[in-house]
């Protein structure tokens, strides 16, 4: 057998993910029970669609970003966004949290 080949003769393969990454689990949580939000989980990843305010208050500059890409429509924006790694959950939860936020009155 030749190095770095498999026993097969082919190129080793990395083991398949066994379990998702932890920060799916939390972009699901802070979408639990909000209105107009929808998680779908894929392959992989999470298809997340939120409901929010055209112009939530306290949004960070990437959030803020992320948002303007979303026309508003009847003073909402409907935002889709496949979650793949921990820089869009932080935002997808950022914009969960804000929304919570402002449908509870706590801005």
């Amino acid at each position: 057998m030749a190095v770095g080949l498999g026993r097969d003769g082919g190129v080793p393969q990395p083991p398949g993910r066994l379990s998702e990454p932890d920060f799916l689990a939390e972009v699901a949580r802070a979408c639990e029970g909000q209105p107009g939000a929808e998680v779908e989980r894929r392959d992989g990843y999470l298809a997340v669609t939120l409901d929010l305010p055209a112009e939530p208050a306290g949004l960070s500059e990437r959030a803020r970003t992320l948002l303007s890409a979303f026309p508003p429509s009847q003073g909402r924006r409907r935002v889709q966004v496949d979650v793949r790694n921990r820089q869009w959950a932080a935002l997808v939860i950022e914009l969960a949290q804000t929304a919570r936020r402002e449908r509870s009155g706590d801005s």
